[in-house]
């Protein structure tokens, strides 16, 4: 199921899972709008930490996973 975009203009939580919701299918069961709501969720948190700066630039990244996934030898 397709997650609907996130407006430029925050409104409040329960504004944004009312229109998530109202944008399903009528047949959608329980676990569908959990989950869509949980995506919502997790997506609003995210865009709040990357506008407060607190995000990992894309070399760190790259370095850790090298690290991470590195073969061995």
């Amino acid at each position: 199921m397709k997650s609907p975009a996130l407006p430029k203009n925050a409104s409040s939580p329960r504004a944004q899972a009312i229109r998530v919701l109202k944008q399903m299918d009528d047949a959608a069961s329980f676990e569908d709008m959990m989950y869509e709501l949980y995506v919502l969720q997790k997506i609003t948190r995210g865009l709040a930490e990357a506008d407060a700066g607190k995000t990992t630039p894309h070399a760190e990244v790259k370095r850790r996973l090298q690290k991470k996934f590195k073969p061995h030898a």
